[in-house]
């Protein structure tokens, strides 16, 4: 379980380093691994703090359908750290 535990915290961190260079299509890719693996493990850490990045990451890249699938999964009272700024589902607007 470890292993995929390991899996798990390096596609996250692989997702925000993408994020950090904007390489925004490259993100989703870690990102929808992550939530996937997520799920399959049924781990909750990472999934919906994934789910805001990619919905965040699908609105820049002009993706309407992907992030409204993704904004609908998000939790209207949580609060994620993205570039050292407080976000929450009203800042996607």
């Amino acid at each position: 379980m470890s292993g995929y535990k390991d899996r798990l915290v390096k596609l996250y961190r692989l997702s925000t380093d993408l994020m950090d260079k904007k390489l925004w299509d490259e993100a989703v890719e870690a990102l929808d691994q992550t939530i996937e693996l997520s799920e399959e493990m049924q781990d909750p850490f990472f999934l919906e703090e994934s789910r805001f990045r990619t919905a965040l990451c699908c609105k820049i890249l002009g993706r309407q359908a992907e992030f409204l699938k993704q904004k609908q999964m998000i939790s209207p009272d949580k609060t994620f750290f993205i570039e050292d700024r407080a976000l929450g589902l009203k800042d996607l607007g």
